[in-house]
This record gives structure tokens, C-alpha cells and sequence, in this order.
């Protein structure tokens, strides 16, 4: 119960219906998306390398893109219904020295990003 004059987020209630609900979200979006962003990657990898067609069968190849799919849903989601300490970046607009890194054929006479190479890890309290 909060009192009245007290925010949902000030109290200590408000914090573990917070902690719970997110907990409950990270469980049900992982398990949910999880096999399909898993099936996403493999069919995109299955595309890409048709001439090894063995990759569909390779128990450990299989094995460490549903790894890779867990890793990443823990970097955004959280690790274990905890809140996400870390978040990626792999869309933007504006170039900022203190978050991106130019590659050594990119122009340093523009501020926008064009292409990301790689994603980004993102500590959100301190950007």
C-alpha cells in the first residue's frame, strides 16, 4: 500500500512490484523471442553459408548460436531477471567521440553515422 504523497517508485512496495514485474517480462520475452531470434540468426547463417550445408546438423555450431542469442538477450534484458547494467547501441544518428569510434576509412569531416560496424556496449548510468 503507498501513502498517500508517496510516488509508486519512493516506496519500498513499489519497488519490489517493480523488480517482480520486471523479472516476469525479461523471463516471458526471453523464452518467447529468444527461439526465434535464434532461428532468425541460424536461417540468415544457413543463407549465407549454403556451401557447408553440415552447419544444420552441427550440434555444437547450433549449440553456440542459441549461446550467442542467450548472451545478448542478457546484455539488453538483464541477466537472470536482474536489471540490464549494459545496453547496445547499433542505431544512431549523431557521431559522439566520447561513445563511437570511426573506422580508418570513415570521414572526419561528417557527424553522422552512416553504418555501425559493430554494436555498441552501453553502461546506461554513465552513457
Amino acid at each position: 500500500i503507498i501513502e498517500e504523497g508517496e510516488s509508486r517508485v519512493d516506496s519500498e512496495e513499489g519497488a519490489m512490484l517493480d523488480l517482480a514485474l520486471y523479472r516476469h517480462m525479461y523471463r516471458r520475452a526471453k523464452n518467447q523471442h529468444g527461439m526465434n531470434n535464434a532461428k532468425e540468426v541460424t536461417s540468415t547463417i544457413w543463407k549465407t553459408l549454403y556451401d557447408f550445408p553440415s552447419l544444420k546438423t552441427c550440434t555444437n555450431f547450433n549449440r553456440f548460436v542459441l549461446e550467442c542469442v542467450d548472451v545478448s538477450w542478457d546484455i539488453v534484458a538483464g541477466i537472470d531477471g536482474r536489471f540490464p547494467r549494459l545496453g547496445l547501441e547499433w542505431e544512431g544518428a549523431q557521431f559522439d567521440e566520447s561513445r563511437h569510434r570511426r573506422t580508418t576509412t570513415s570521414s572526419t569531416q561528417h557527424s553522422l553515422i552512416s553504418a555501425f560496424v559493430w554494436p555498441a556496449l552501453i553502461d546506461p548510468s554513465t552513457n
